[in-house]
């Protein structure tokens, strides 16, 4: 029996980073994209359908460009606790990453894209 691969919700405004973190999730073995979302509101709707174990999304999308990605990260812990968020921002903003673990760092990762080398630094 085929091991069970691990669900991600994908959230970017961009849609070359968006459709390009897809492409990169798809070369796990072990990972599938169960949803994208372009804004806020897509994400936190989509999550609450799809309930992906995993939930990869940008910062600053629309509606107000601001800090949706975050807003939006709460809302799925805050239904579903057990789901990790990856943050992947262009912002080396310490008040992004301090509003974002300040209900704990559990389950929370941080990362800047420009400083994402390869699919393994996301996937771990």
């Amino acid at each position: 029996m085929p091991a069970q691969k691990i669900s991600v919700f994908l959230a970017d405004d961009n849609l070359i980073v968006r459709e390009g973190v897809r492409a990169l999730i798809g070369t796990a073995a072990d990972m599938e994209v169960v949803g994208v979302a372009s804004d806020y509101d897509e994400l936190v709707a989509g999550a609450e359908r799809a309930a992906p174990q995993v939930v990869v999304t940008d910062i600053r999308m629309p509606p107000t460009f601001q800090r949706e990605g975050i807003e939006a990260a709460k809302q799925v812990r805050k239904r579903h606790p057990g789901t990790g968020i990856v943050v992947l921002s262009q912002y080396d903003e310490p008040d992004y990453a301090i509003a974002l673990l300040s209900e704990g760092a559990a389950g929370y990762a941080y990362l800047l894209k420009d400083r994402v080398a390869d699919g393994d630094q996301l996937f771990r």
